[in-house]
């Protein structure tokens, strides 16, 4: 029940949303924040919804690990846009550690290891 909240009410096309889209209205910027998503995706392989967890992989991650991706880096950003692409303007990290989330989810729940 929760898994499909989340996914009602934080999915966009480019990954899942740091704040609902009703806190727009409040001030909250509209963004897509990796660091969030990591845990996001790691509830979704705790509760075996391999369907978010595709989603989230799919969406965000792999548009930051596409060596064809104008924004390309080797690493994984800081923070996207609702469209996919870097947020937060020039001071945004294109190298962030904190939105390795996958590193750990995959290596866990897809290696066994």
């Amino acid at each position: 029940m929760v898994m499909s909240a989340l996914s009602r009410e934080l999915f966009v096309p480019a990954g899942a949303l740091a704040f609902s889209n009703t806190s727009v209205s409040a001030g909250f910027t509209q963004i897509i924040s990796p660091f969030a998503s990591g845990y996001h995706l790691k509830a979704a392989f705790y509760s075996n919804d391999s369907q978010t967890a595709k989603h989230l992989l799919y969406s965000m991650w792999n548009s930051m690990s596409d060596p064809h991706n104008a924004n390309y880096t080797g690493c994984f950003w800081e923070t996207l846009t609702s469209d996919g692409l870097p947020g937060l303007g020039d001071g945004t990290s294109m190298c962030h550690a904190w939105s390795s989330g996958p590193t750990a989810e995959l290596s866990r729940n897809v290696l066994g290891i």
